[in-house]
């Protein structure tokens, strides 16, 4: 899977022409916990290598690609932040949004808040529960119907990371309005107000999920997956590779500027 290194500007150019493509374009926001599904779901592995732009999220994949190649992974955006990117263009270019999954009370929250922001024209769909069989998402024709009245120009997909993988890999081609499908996870929860986002000082260092697993100890399991899991994975690929020394060597500064220089 690519992982696109692209700095803030460069996004910012690279999102604003987006929205005046001809085709729609799909964004996911890769973190460590989706790159361990993937490694053992080969549908969702495929669905998330045909995305148009895979923006890192989780700095675990910082250490990761140094220490598995010979490049460094140097920006980093999250789901949260990239929205933020998105509702500026879009303000200043009068496009339309959606913001689709998530319950209906969150969906609303999100709206609110983010008018509060933004000058925007919002709508929200809450699509109930949809079903993934083999990397296939089930919409019914009724919500799809609805997305082309609707006709948005941005489609902000907050649910599970395969379902809104499979949604955009799977339904890209139903809208013709669409110039960007983005997956955003549970930014849509702390854009709402009911799940608080970590300390800068924590985002910044890369303990988010330190925060996440203080405030929502349900999501253990989940934190293990990217915390645990992910870097034994990789540990085991670079002691397949016999390049464990190198790769300590290659990545101890990643992690130091991590903690101590980022900003």
């Amino acid at each position: 899977m690519n992982i696109d290194d692209i700095n803030d500007n460069a996004l910012y150019d690279l999102l604003a022409s987006y929205l005046t493509s001809e085709k729609t374009i799909r964004i996911a926001t890769p973190n460590p916990e989706m790159i361990v599904d993937a490694n053992k779901d080969l549908y969702f592995a495929n669905s998330l290598s045909r995305m148009d732009l895979n923006l890192p999220d989780g700095v675990a994949l910082r250490y990761a690609v140094s220490a598995l190649t010979d490049n460094k992974l140097i920006n980093r955006h999250t789901g949260i932040d990239t929205l933020d990117t998105i509702f500026s263009i879009c303000e200043r270019q009068k496009r339309t949004i959606l913001l689709f999954g998530a319950s209906g009370q969150i969906l609303e929250s999100a709206k609110e808040n983010i008018l509060k922001k933004y000058d925007l024209e919002i709508s929200v769909l809450n699509p109930g529960v949809l079903e993934l069989v083999n990397g296939k998402l089930k919409i019914e024709q009724d919500i799809i119907n609805r997305i082309n009245e609707i006709g948005p120009e941005v489609i902000v997909i907050a649910l599970s990371h395969k379902k809104q993988i499979a949604f955009m890999d799977n339904y890209n081609y139903y809208f013709q309005s669409v110039k960007i499908m983005i997956g955003v996870g549970g930014a849509l929860d702390m854009i709402a107000g009911s799940s608080l986002r970590a300390p800068k000082f924590m985002r910044r260092c890369g303990f988010e999920w330190l925060w996440r697993l203080l405030i929502e100890p349900t999501r253990i399991g989940r934190i293990i997956k990217a915390t645990v899991i992910f870097p034994f994975i990789v540990m085991l690929q670079v002691i397949k590779e016999r390049k464990f020394i190198i790769a300590i060597k290659k990545t101890l500064p990643e992690i130091f500027k991590q903690i101590f220089i980022s900003k």
